[in-house]
C-alpha cells in the first residue's frame, strides 16, 4: 500500500465516523423527542448537518480510493451505490433543495425532510467503499 492510498484510506475510515456521528446524532434526537419531526433544537440541527459532511467526505474518499487502489473489475460494484447516491442528490436538488441563499432548504434540511431518502442516500454512500471492503477480505489481497 502506497503512501497516497493509505492517506486516502484513513480520510475515508474519519469521513465515514463523522458521518456515524452525524447519524448518531440525528437518530438520537429523534428518539429523544419520541418522534422524528418532534426532535429537540440544537441536536437535530447538528445531526444532518454533520451527516451531509461525512456523506460528502466519504463520497469523495470512496471515489479517490476506487480511482487509487489496484482492484481491477471489482470496482464495478460500485457503480449501482454511486447512481443511487446520485440521482437522490439531484432529485434533492432539482426538487427544490438547492442553494440556501436561493430561498430553498439546505440539503440537510431536505435530507431530514425526506427520512427515505436520507436513509437511502447514506446507505448507498456506505456501500460505495463496498468494493474496498472486498478487496479487504479477499485471499489475495496483499
Amino acid at each position: 500500500m502506497t503512501g497516497i492510498t493509505r492517506g486516502i484510506r484513513l480520510f475515508y475510515l474519519a469521513s465515514l465516523a463523522v458521518l456515524a456521528l452525524g447519524a448518531t446524532l440525528t437518530l438520537a434526537a429523534a428518539v429523544a423527542g419520541g418522534d422524528w419531526y418532534l426532535a429537540p433544537e440544537p441536536w437535530i440541527d447538528y445531526g444532518p448537518n454533520i451527516t451531509v459532511i461525512g456523506l460528502v467526505a466519504s463520497a469523495v474518499a470512496a471515489l479517490a480510493l476506487l480511482a487509487v487502489a489496484p482492484i481491477g473489475r471489482l470496482r464495478l460494484v460500485a457503480v449501482p451505490p454511486l447512481l443511487v447516491a446520485a440521482l437522490v442528490w439531484l432529485s434533492l436538488v432539482f426538487a427544490g433543495s438547492g442553494a440556501p441563499n436561493a430561498g430553498m432548504p439546505s440539503p440537510a434540511t431536505a435530507l431530514y425532510s425526506n427520512p427515505s431518502a436520507f436513509a437511502l442516500v447514506v446507505l448507498a454512500t456506505i456501500l460505495v467503499g463496498s468494493p474496498l471492503l472486498a478487496q479487504a477480505r479477499s485471499p489475495r489481497a496483499a
